[in-house]
C-alpha cells in the first residue's frame, strides 16, 4: 500500500493536535481520507456531511491537481504523493466599504 502525505491547513490543525501533516497508507483519495479521519475522528465532522462526501467548501489537490478534474475521491495515489486539503475561505458580514 502507497505511503501518503495530507497537508492539514492551519485552520484545522486544532482536531490533529497541531500537526502540520500526516502520512497514511493508501492507494486513493477516498482511502487516504478514511485513514485520516481513524486517526483524527473530529476532523471527518468537519469536512464532510452525513452522506461522506467532501463538503463543496472544501478543496482537494493531489499533487498540484484538483482531485475534481482527476477521477474524484476514487483518484489513485502513489508512493510520495500528497494529498493538499485547502477549506474555501469565504462569509462574514457585507464590507462597508464596498
Amino acid at each position: 500500500m502507497p505511503t501518503v502525505t495530507i497537508r492539514i491547513p492551519q485552520v484545522l490543525r486544532h482536531h490533529t493536535a497541531g500537526a502540520r501533516s500526516v502520512e497514511v497508507e493508501a492507494a486513493a483519495v477516498r482511502e487516504a481520507l478514511d485513514a485520516l479521519f481513524a486517526v483524527y475522528p473530529t476532523l471527518r465532522e468537519s469536512l464532510t456531511p452525513p452522506s461522506g462526501n467532501v463538503l463543496e467548501a472544501t478543496n482537494l489537490f493531489l499533487n498540484e491537481q484538483d482531485v475534481a478534474t482527476l477521477d474524484g475521491l476514487a483518484s489513485p495515489m502513489n508512493s510520495g504523493d500528497t494529498l493538499t486539503i485547502l477549506p474555501a475561505m469565504s462569509g462574514g458580514e457585507e464590507s462597508p466599504y464596498t
